[in-house]
């Protein structure tokens, strides 16, 4: 999966066959802010057969407001946000 952010772009990957069909999965991240790499992970597992039951990430950037925009529709579960601060 290509991902184009601020800074550029980048690849991530996930090798053929990781994710066995019927596989439920968490995608879990240090951060939640623009969401495109949680959306590219999230596309490797559904690509696989895999169904991705839950976002979680332990700060979220509340301003940008992925879980409306990149990750909608799937449940994001944070511990902490950046309007805490």
């Amino acid at each position: 999966e290509d991902i184009e952010g601020n800074s550029g772009s980048f690849s991530v990957g996930m090798p053929e066959g990781f994710i066995r069909k019927g596989t439920k999965a968490v995608v879990v991240v240090d951060q939640i802010s623009h969401g495109r790499d949680i959306k590219a992970a999230i596309n490797m597992v559904e690509k696989q057969g895999g169904t991705v039951i839950k976002v979680s990430g332990f700060v979220e950037v509340s301003e940008i407001n992925a879980r409306k925009k990149a990750i909608k529709g799937y449940p994001v579960e944070s511990r902490l946000f950046t309007e805490d601060f």
